[in-house]
């Protein structure tokens, strides 16, 4: 095995997706070598939109699983490739349909499993918890996502993915409030809501660093903007101000809404 080629893999990983994955002919086939390979393809393939590459990561993993004793890091990763081929090789398209589903499935199972492993460390499993929550959103089933992600937190506080995915789609709801306010009022205090939305912002501003630990270095513009759009949010527009009044204060409280909603990070993989 050899160390140094396996650290210079791990840095083009981060530098150039595409000489990384060019560079994987120069490893040998130890079991820790197989890992770099099979991490670099899912996380180059997915940087590329190569499906192709993310497979051969998925693999990968699911060889070493057969053959390597129970190991929390390696599920972690294999669910990781899974979830990643479900994005990209099906889109959002075929939420319940074919390989999509059956990778969706298997990825929270082998995160759950890292989850319930009380051996695993709290970030990893904060880490798995936060997937699974990712996983949840991709099939629309966004309440429970923001149960996981609060969970997560629980367990690592200093989680700032998580934090920032609760701070995103916690703005569903309150985009829901604010469209169709006579609906929907009755489910939610949306000040309250705002408040937790301030909070989660000082958590992900206070965690940069995690942020980029767990999911690289070139999401961190997009998290910025999201934190700076939710210290926008003050509180929700009065109908007791004069109709034009509210009308410029709701667009503008829309307008910032559709934003965080359309800012998406992922967890890579180990």
């Amino acid at each position: 095995m050899s160390v140094e080629k396996i650290d210079e893999l791990y840095k083009l990983r981060n530098e150039d997706p595409q000489a990384a994955l060019s560079f994987l002919g120069q490893l040998g086939s130890s079991p820790e070598e197989k890992v770099a390979t099979a991490v670099v393809l899912v996380d180059c393939g997915d940087a590329m939109n190569d499906v192709t590459s993310v497979s051969q990561g998925v693999e990968i993993f699911d060889e070493l699983m057969k053959i390597a004793k129970p190991d929390s890091a390696l599920s972690y990763n294999l669910a990781n490739g899974l979830q990643v081929r479900s994005r990209l090789g099906h889109g959002p398209l075929s939420l319940v349909a074919g390989q999509a589903f059956e990778d969706r499935f298997q990825a929270r199972v082998h995160f759950g499993s890292v989850m319930r492993d009380s051996s695993a460390s709290y970030e990893l499993r904060s880490q798995a918890l936060t997937n699974i929550g990712i996983l949840l959103l991709e099939t629309s089933r966004w309440v429970e996502a923001l149960d996981c992600f609060q969970k997560a937190l629980i367990l690592l506080p200093r989680n700032g993915v998580a934090a920032y995915q609760e701070m995103r789609h916690s703005m569903r709801l309150a985009g829901l409030f604010c469209r169709k306010s006579e609906t929907y009022q009755t489910y939610c205090h949306v000040d309250t809501l705002l408040e937790r939305i301030r909070q989660l912002s000082d958590v992900v501003s206070a965690n940069y660093d995690t942020v980029v630990e767990f999911s690289g270095k070139e999401v961190l513009p997009t998290v910025k903007k999201a934190v700076e759009d939710a210290a926008k949010i003050k509180t929700w527009p009065q109908k007791e101000n004069s109709k034009s009044v509210f009308r410029i204060h709701r667009r503008e409280w829309i307008g910032v809404i559709d934003s965080l909603q359309r800012q998406r990070v992922f967890i890579r993989p180990l």
